[in-house]
Formats: structure tokens, sequence, C-alpha cells
């Protein structure tokens, strides 16, 4: 009797596995490809605008602030949440120092909504740090009297009071 050697076995992979890695590859190129894709959520977009701030890369956080700002303005949302991220972009225009886009920010902010505790008081403090004592008060005032409980309160009038004492030191009161 003649043994018979066993045919050779291909070494290469089967259909189906050749199948299988070509999903798996595919799977992880369509997965690269949309996490490079950029959110289209405006508060993961706010997310890393404070991300990108806190890690000194003001240009990325203003181009992301804007990207964030074009669609809440283009997507139907109510002015107080468009005023929340002009403000957001207002707070990165005072990180690279350009006054006039900061305060037209704060000041369309305050126009959109004008009962939003949180526009004042940033533009409060905006108004503060540039010495503009009556303006500062004002807006801090405004803050205290649309919402006497709420999260700036505190700071609002500690502000008054502070600014109220340096007018006063300055002749001004």
């Amino acid at each position: 009797m003649t043994a018979q050697t066993p045919p050779a076995r291909s070494r290469l992979p089967s259909r189906n596995a050749l199948r299988l890695i070509v999903l798996v590859i595919a799977a992880g190129v369509i997965g690269a490809v949309l996490a490079s894709r950029p959110s289209t959520d405006p508060e993961t977009l706010a997310a890393q605008v404070r991300q990108y701030a806190q890690d000194f890369q003001y240009e990325d956080a203003l181009r992301t602030a804007q990207d964030a700002l074009d669609i809440v303005r283009s997507g139907g949302y109510p002015d107080e949440y468009i005023a929340k991220f002009h403000l957001l972009r207002g707070q990165m225009w005072l990180m690279v120092y350009e006054w006039d886009y900061a305060l037209n920010d704060y000041d369309t902010a305050v126009e959109l909504a004008p009962d939003y505790p949180e526009a004042y008081y940033l533009r409060g403090v905006f108004y503060a740090t540039r010495t503009e004592l009556d303006l500062a008060i004002a807006d801090f005032e405004r803050v205290v009297a649309l919402d006497p409980d709420g999260r700036f309160v505190e700071q609002a009038r500690a502000a008054i009071d502070d600014l109220t004492q340096q007018r006063e030191a300055l002749g001004q009161g």
C-alpha cells in the first residue's frame, strides 16, 4: 500500500478571512474619518474652545468659537443661547487683547438677551478692567436686579462695592 501525502495547504487566508480583514480595515478608516470631522454640536465645540484657551491655543479657540457661533446662528436656537456663544467668543477676544471685538460680542449678547444676567456680568467685568467705572457699576446692578439669587450676584455686589469706593476715591462719586 502506498502512503498518500495530504494535499498541500495554501498559506493564503480564506475568502471569509479576507473579507473580515477588509471589513476591519474599512471600519478603522471610517472611524478615523468620522473622528477627524469637526463636531456640529455647539456644546462640544464650546468645550473645545475652553480647552484650546487653557492650552494657550487662542487662534484655534477663536476659530472654534466662530464655528460654534455660526452653528447656533443658523440652527434656529433661541436668542439667549446665541448670546451665550457671543459671550464665549468675546472672552476669547479678550485673551488676545482685541478689546473692540470683545465689547462688540458682549454688546450683541446683551441685545439678543436683555434678561440674561451673565451677559451683563461679563460686560461689567470688561468695563471694570478698563476702569469704565460707571458702565461697570450699571451692568453689575443689572445683574443684581435680574437675578438677585443667581450665580453671579455675589460677585456683582462685591464689584459694585469695590467700584463705588474706587469712584469715590477718584472724586467721581
